[in-house]
């Protein structure tokens, strides 16, 4: 397995904490950069504030404001 110099960036937006930490714990192992997001509305705030994301992970399903919703912001 080659060695990235630079780490992509990929934000998980989840509210269940246990989906966050898994995928956390197994991209941050493959040398990414995760940040994690608990609800649309703050994973839209650290796209807009935040390092820009390389890639989304993002629940479809999720109380207050859902993926789709978030993902119309983030676009």
């Amino acid at each position: 397995m080659t060695q990235r110099t630079d780490k992509m960036h990929i934000l998980v937006i989840d509210d269940d904490a246990e989906i966050r930490y898994s995928l956390s714990r197994v991209l941050s192992a493959r040398q990414y950069q995760v940040i994690e997001a608990a609800s649309g509305e703050e994973g839209i705030a650290k796209v807009k504030h935040g390092p820009p994301a390389d890639l989304v992970f993002l629940d479809v399903r999720m109380g207050g404001m859902g993926g789709i919703e978030a993902l119309q912001h983030i676009e």
